[in-house]
């Protein structure tokens, strides 16, 4: 009987535990976000960036740090972001502008990588000059 006993208060407390562990985490969504996001609308002299979704959310710790201006709903740069200036939309940068903005200042803010070959590897160029490196 006091085997029983214990083994149902030891699943009672490892209940209320993860209820509370759970309540605790409710507003984390991290965990639900992808591994891996392929980042194309904007290549076309460099490849699209195979970007590490999920290693970013984790390091952040919160979705609105990239994700801004979404009411704590995660959605697509360009949702908001058009492929070149709108003229209509002054204070909205083009997409490729809001990538980099977004990116580059927290790149240099943490001493991460900033170079564009960091992230993009190069695409074959069109014709033309060369790019300096």
């Amino acid at each position: 009987m006091r085997i029983v006993r214990n083994l149902v208060l030891g699943v009672m407390i490892a209940g209320a535990a993860g209820v509370v562990l759970y309540a605790g985490d409710a507003t984390d969504t991290t965990d639900s976000v992808p591994d891996m996001v392929t980042i194309g609308s904007i290549g076309h002299w460099f490849s699209a960036v195979d970007f590490p979704h999920s290693m970013h959310a984790d390091i952040t710790g919160d979705c609105e740090s990239c994700h801004h201006h979404s009411d704590g709903e995660a959605i697509e740069c360009s949702t908001c972001h058009e492929p070149a200036f709108d003229v209509t939309s002054p204070d909205v940068p083009p997409i490729n502008v809001a990538y980099h903005l977004n990116c580059l200042t927290c790149h240099q803010e943490t001493d991460a990588p900033t170079g564009c070959e960091d992230c993009h590897s190069r695409a074959a160029l069109p014709e033309g000059p060369e790019l300096k490196k």
